[in-house]
């Protein structure tokens, strides 16, 4: 993921390029891979949610061959919300086209103040009861998908058009569900009655759904189809690469995945040195930009710097012998950091140090913050 030039302006907080298909997997990295606690940051969680999502529809539509690559992928900050309305997520090709995303959780208005009451308090409230009836559950996650679609569609949009609409099917309904029964035929059954009810996307190009496993492309179109995500390759990298395992073991050898195997072995690792490089490399803007334009920090910088911290020290506690490398990087990574930084903050980039600044200590610290320069 590269740095995002000039947020500020463009109303974009994370932007990645994919190239194609044989690089999908790296290109997305850990993009959207973790959501934190509700008693974090509310609009931390916000975020992590919506690229959660896009994450999962990204992997779904490069499954069936629907997503056109090379392609941007750009998610919207609050400032390209609310002033500029973006929606939350827009693809932009090499040719000039663009496609809007609008991304909403499909929930019960008890299960949002459930969520509410856990986001404000340092104890979580008590378990919402799970009394409902099967039947109960199926009407709620029928109403709230219907619900969703009609509230998204009043929400105006600047200049991108056409737009999709992505739904999360996230609710304690939505979970009691695949939990009983014939999923296959609920989700099917589900399907429908929004189809009846709703008849239509109201506004937006597509409808999808996105429920446990499972990506619904299309709902209300002719080119519905249903991706299972239990072990993508991109989506979920240990499940995948333990069934691997498997099949070689009991010698099912038309079961492996061939490509993506051979890939993988011919670059193990690869994406994960990636992924750091470029948190580090994001880390050292966003250090940059602290010290050297202090009269424009903001609450999204802390938090872009704490995320960065936090995506680092995930990656070298999973692989260790990341750990020795960082000082290394961080001398590789500094030039172009100080680059985009000065980009960033429309300056020359001699106007900054042209060896970093900071100690690797400190880099990694979260309590520390460059003072302004004197």
């Amino acid at each position: 993921m590269s740095t995002v030039k000039r947020a500020v302006d463009d109303g974009v907080r994370r932007r990645l390029r994919i190239e194609s298909k044989a690089t999908f997997a790296d290109a997305i990295a850990w993009f959207g891979v973790y959501v934190g606690p509700r008693s974090r940051l509310r609009s931390e969680v916000k975020d992590q949610e919506e690229e959660y999502c896009a994450r999962r529809w990204l992997i779904a539509m490069t499954y069936v061959d629907r997503l056109r690559l090379p392609v941007d992928v750009e998610m919207s900050s609050k400032l390209g919300q609310e002033r500029l309305r973006l929606p939350d997520m827009v693809l932009r090709w090499d040719d000039g086209e663009a496609l809007g995303v609008e991304i909403r959780q499909a929930t019960t208005q008890r299960d949002q103040e459930y969520r509410t009451r856990a986001a404000k308090s340092d104890e979580p409230p008590e378990p919402l009861p799970n009394g409902a009836s099967f039947d109960a559950h199926k009407n709620a996650v029928i109403s709230n998908i219907c619900e969703a679609i009609t509230e998204k569609a009043k929400k105006g949009y600047g200049g991108v058009s056409p737009r999709d609409l992505l739904l999360y099917v996230g609710s304690e309904s939505g979970a009691a569900l695949l939990y009983g029964g014939d999923v296959p035929a609920l989700m099917s059954e589900v399907l429908q009655a929004v189809r009846e009810r709703a008849r239509s996307a109201q506004g937006f190009r597509l409808l999808h759904v996105l429920w446990g496993e499972a990506v619904f492309l299309d709902v209300f179109g002719n080119t519905f189809a249903q991706v299972d995500l239990s072990a993508n390759y991109a989506n979920d990298w240990w499940a995948w690469l333990r069934a691997q395992a498997d099949h070689l073991r009991a010698r099912r050898l038309k079961d492996i995945d061939y490509d993506n195997l051979a890939e993988e072995l011919e670059g193990l690792g690869r994406s994960d040195k990636r992924a750091l490089t470029s948190h580090l490399r994001n880390l050292l803007v966003h250090l940059l930009k602290w010290r050297f334009q202090p009269e424009m920090r903001t609450p999204s910088w802390r938090l872009s710097i704490q995320n960065a911290r936090d995506e680092i020290e995930e990656a070298v506690a999973e692989s260790p012998s990341f750990e020795p490398t960082l000082d290394e990087l961080t001398v590789k990574q500094y030039p172009k950091a100080r680059e985009d930084a000065a980009n960033e903050m429309d300056i020359d980039a001699d106007a900054l140090p042209q060896a970093c600044p900071f100690e690797l200590d400190q880099i990694l610290d979260r309590k520390f913050f460059p003072d302004a320069n004197p």
